[in-house]
């Protein structure tokens, strides 16, 4: 049987977040710049080879959301800024 997997490339050139990510970015609290900066960054230093680009950009915002980089959580703890690390 033939195979229907797409098959896995490098970060295409001039690969940008979509509107998508931009507005999930926004409602998580996240800097989409920077994400995107650091995912492309990770994907050229490791020479990852994914076959949907978009969607491995939806599973690392959806990672840096559970690793609290997004929006600033209050759990019967302190809260921290998220660049600073120091209680407000």
């Amino acid at each position: 049987t033939e195979s229907r997997r797409k098959p896995k490339t490098a970060l295409p050139p001039g690969w940008e977040p979509k509107d998508r990510h931009i507005r999930l970015s926004k409602e998580q609290g996240l800097d989409v710049v920077q994400e995107a900066d650091k995912f492309k960054g990770n994907a050229e230093a490791k020479d990852l080879r994914y076959a949907q680009w978009d969607r491995a950009f939806d599973i690392w915002l959806s990672n840096s959301v559970s690793w609290g980089h997004g929006k600033k959580r209050v759990n019967d703890q302190l809260v921290f800024d998220r660049y600073a690390g120091l209680p407000q």
